[in-house]
C-alpha cells in the first residue's frame, strides 16, 4: 500500500514535462455526446409524463398509504382494482 501510495504522489510529478498531443476534436465532441444523452432524457421523462400525469390524482405522499386506499378514475374494469403505477 505504502508503495501504491508513493507511485501516486511521484509518478505525477515526473510525467509532468510530457507534452501529450493535441486532440482538437475533444469539445465538440464532449458537446455532442452531452446533447444526445440530454435528447434520450428528455425524452424518456416526457414519456414517463404523458403515460401517468393524468391517470391518477396525486397522491399526499405526507401520510401512510394502505393498498386499495386509492384507486384511480381508470381501474374500473380492472380485476386488481388498483394499477401497479398509481
Amino acid at each position: 500500500m505504502l508503495a501504491f501510495l508513493g507511485a501516486v504522489l511521484i509518478l505525477p510529478g515526473a510525467l509532468s514535462n510530457v507534452q501529450r498531443a493535441r486532440i482538437d476534436s475533444f469539445v465538440p465532441t464532449y458537446g455532442t455526446a452531452m446533447f444526445v444523452n440530454d435528447m434520450i432524457t428528455a425524452v424518456l421523462l416526457f414519456n414517463q409524463f404523458a403515460t401517468t400525469a393524468f391517470e391518477c390524482p396525486p397522491r399526499n405522499l405526507n401520510r401512510v398509504s394502505l393498498p386499495g386506499a386509492h384507486t384511480c378514475p381508470l381501474d374500473v374494469g380492472l380485476s386488481r382494482g388498483v394499477r401497479a403505477g398509481c
